[in-house]
Parts: C-alpha cells; sequence; structure tokens
C-alpha cells in the first residue's frame, strides 16, 4: 500500500493518483471506516467496486464509451413505434413473441407501473423528481433487456442511490449519468434477480439463514422474538431485497452502500449487516409485547440508529469481537 508522509492514502488519492488503481485496498479503506471524500469519488468506487469500470485508468475512456453507445441505443429502440418499423404482416393482434407490436404492448404495460414506483421513490425529495424521467427509461430498459425477469417492484430502489450518485458528479451529461446508472443497475441485479423472481425461493431461504444468524449472534434476543412469532419474515424482505434502501435516512444509505459493494458475494455481509440491526434495537425489543416489537422492526428508521453503530456491531460479529462495549457507547 503506498502511504503519504501523515497516513494512508484517501480513498480519492487511492484513485487519483494511481494509473491502475488497486481495488483491494480501496476495499480496506471503506472496511477500516473511510468513506469518499466527493461526490465524484463515490461514482467511480462504486463502479470499481462493481467491476463496472477497469482497474487500469486507460481503458476507462473506451470502457464508458462503449456502454454508453449501447445504452442510447437501447433508449432509441424503445423509443420506436411499431407503425413505423414493423413489417409487412406485422400487426396490432399478431401473436407472434417477435412481433413489433407485441413488444410495443410490453412496453406500455410495464410502463405504467414503473411510472408508479418511479413516483413512490423519495417521494418528498425534489432531486428525485428531477430524476423520474432518467429513471424511468432506465427501469424500462432493463425489463426489456432482461424479459427473463422484467421489471419488478422494488428495483426502482436499488437504482435510487445509484442515478442519485452518478447524476450529481460534477460536469457529468445527464445522459451519460444515466447510461452509468442502467450498466451499474444491470450488474447489481446479476447477484439480486433470484430474489426478484416469482418463486421468491432464494429469499426465503436467505431469511432462515437470517433468522439463524440471528440465533447465533444474540439467543436471548432470538428467543424472546421467537416467543412472539417475529421471525426475518416479517419484517427482512424489504430489508434483503432493497439493500436497506428504506431503514435509514439517503446519506447514511450510501455509507451502507459503500460497505456492501465493497465484498463478493454481497448477500452473506446484507445478513449480518441485517442482524445488527436487530441487536442494534435489543433493549427496545427485549420485553416488548408482539405490537411494539413488530412496530419497532417494520419501521425501523423511527429508531434514528446510526448506520455507523450497524456497521461496527458486523464487523465485531464477523471478528467475534465482543459487542457489549460498542453498545454501551451508543
Amino acid at each position: 500500500m503506498r502511504e503519504k508522509e501523515n497516513g494512508p492514502e484517501s480513498i480519492t488519492e487511492l484513485i487519483d493518483n494511481n494509473a491502475v488503481v488497486d481495488c483491494q485496498e480501496l476495499r480496506v479503506q471503506v472496511w477500516a471506516g473511510s468513506t469518499p471524500e466527493n461526490v465524484r469519488s463515490r461514482a467511480l468506487l462504486w463502479q470499481l467496486l462493481l467491476s463496472c469500470l477497469p482497474q487500469d485508468k486507460s481503458l476507462w475512456e473506451k470502457t464508458l464509451s462503449e456502454w454508453r453507445t449501447q445504452y442510447a441505443e437501447i433508449v432509441r429502440e424503445i423509443a420506436k413505434h411499431p407503425a413505423d418499423s414493423a413489417p409487412d404482416g406485422d400487426h396490432p393482434l399478431s401473436l407472434k413473441q417477435d412481433s413489433h407490436w407485441a413488444h410495443f404492448f410490453i412496453v406500455r404495460e410495464s410502463e405504467k407501473l414503473i411510472d408508479l414506483d418511479v413516483k413512490r421513490t423519495h417521494p418528498t425529495s425534489s432531486e428525485f423528481r428531477r430524476l423520474e424521467g432518467p429513471m424511468h427509461r432506465i427501469l424500462l430498459a432493463y425489463s426489456l433487456q432482461h424479459q427473463e425477469i422484467g421489471y419488478r417492484q422494488g428495483m426502482n430502489e436499488l437504482l435510487a442511490p445509484l442515478i442519485y450518485i452518478y447524476s450529481e458528479v460534477p460536469g457529468i451529461k445527464s445522459i451519460d449519468a444515466e447510461a452509468d446508472a442502467y450498466h451499474s443497475l444491470a450488474t447489481v441485479m446479476k447477484e439480486m434477480s433470484p430474489y426478484y423472481t416469482p418463486s421468491l425461493e432464494a429469499l426465503h431461504k436467505e431469511l432462515d439463514l437470517l433468522d439463524d444468524t440471528l440465533r447465533l449472534r444474540d439467543p436471548e434476543l432470538h428467543r424472546h422474538l421467537t416467543s412472539l412469532s417475529i421471525r426475518p419474515q416479517l419484517y427482512g424482505t424489504r430489508w434483503i431485497r432493497l439493500w436497506l434502501t428504506q431503514e435509514f435516512s439517503l446519506q447514511q444509505t450510501l455509507i451502507l452502500w459503500d460497505s456492501i459493494l465493497s465484498v463478493h458475494p454481497r448477500m452473506p455481509w446484507i445478513r449480518s449487516i441485517c442482524s445488527s440491526m436487530v441487536v442494534a434495537v435489543r433493549d427496545k425489543l427485549l420485553g416488548a409485547d408482539f405490537n411494539t416489537a413488530a412496530q419497532t422492526l417494520l419501521r425501523y428508521s423511527t429508531n434514528n440508529v446510526d448506520v455507523e453503530l450497524v456497521l461496527k456491531l458486523a464487523h465485531a460479529f464477523r471478528t467475534g469481537s465482543s459487542i457489549q462495549e460498542i453498545m454501551s457507547r451508543r
């Protein structure tokens, strides 16, 4: 690791001062509690951790140009009306799967649900009202390029931090930020798509693993919640599928995502964070009745838990350290 005279390089310096970025050192810095110094550094950090950008910076311009061009072509295809491009014999009543009209109707049906969900994304934020158009196009493009899964409710929340960060990079064109967010969302969904399938088999398995994790980390709390018939199936679905975007403020979510994106596979770490969130409010849960305990977990953001505490607990569990000292410092 390169070091300055006064200590290790910051995340910005690791990215800016090296021709080939050391992603492992970036992960070390994130796990040590470092956060990106500005929005540009966070955008680059996320793209590097997602392997959207190569470590060799000489390849960045070519890589960015390729996927931005690909996204522009996808958007152009979406905008086409079948009346202008359908071959002879293709008509609105055609049952052929490759019919231009069939594609058109799929687009329109997806748009209705996407439009509703985009408007629900951070509904009081003026920034997200400005981003409604880009979010709509990204989610529609994803659903059409990945028709085996299509669009599912919740994908809008996974997109939100990505488009927010990329659109805030100084000097970036809106369409380029949109393309970058699309590419990152598609990368995230490679890991998350099993949790959005109709069968929900992967999600149910993950919730069972979360229950096991909590039982090992805090047996007393687990016994109490089990006695109330409160298991992760009640509160954990949203936590896992949305990467905890609803449980913390946007700014705290960004810090949480720095950590989540720094590991792969990500789900074991997300599970560890989820169990730490439950332990972080153990004082409210122990002795609580069903209604109080359920509301504490279902309305987690109202607990005003600092994401730094949650991450410290998760790291303590990972290393086998005692949590008593961490909890006593709250």
